[in-house]
């Protein structure tokens, strides 16, 4: 029987798919670039197949959203340390790219690795667009209470609210 950690990592692992599949191509970056329009991760391509993000990948390897969208499907289906190599390739493709460093923090919450996961959050508050800011900023502070560190969730809690 699964533990209530192991079940709460797990439904962080789920809401990835949630949070990093809705946003529309222009929200993963701050600064998009216009030759990448297609290549995204946007709810239109949240039905490829690997195969297809694998092409993708091979079609435009300078393209952070390839990576991105790549390292999205593979944490989808768990493969968390697949995912890892690819998060870490939009970032050093796009250091601003805030979505890859909340996709490294589902990564590190799968790997249990729960300060490194805050670190990932505060960057991707620091470099994100102001929606997905406070969706790090709440991550962050549920995050601090799967920690048991209430004092911090809940400073988290008051400032996205």
């Amino acid at each position: 029987m699964p533990t209530l950690s192991e079940l709460n990592c797990s439904v962080f692992l789920a809401a990835t798919a949630i949070l990093l599949s809705a946003a529309t191509p222009d929200s993963d970056q701050l600064h998009p670039d216009p030759r990448l329009q297609g290549v995204g991760l946007g709810t239109e391509h949240s039905g490829w197949s690997m195969s297809k993000l694998e092409e993708q990948v091979r079609l435009h390897p300078k393209s952070a959203a390839a990576y991105l969208e790549r390292g999205n499907a593979l944490l989808l289906d768990s493969d968390i340390d697949n995912a890892l190599p690819d998060f870490n390739r939009a970032i050093e493709l796009d250091p601003r790219c805030a979505r890859a460093y909340i996709g490294r923090y589902f990564v590190c919450c799968g790997q249990r690795q729960f300060r490194q996961a805050l670190a990932e959050l505060k960057k991707a508050y620091e470099i994100g667009p102001p929606d997905m800011s406070m969706d790090a900023l709440n991550l962050q502070a549920a995050l601090h209470q799967e920690m048991h560190q209430f004092p911090e969730a809940l400073g988290e809690y008051t400032r996205v609210i």
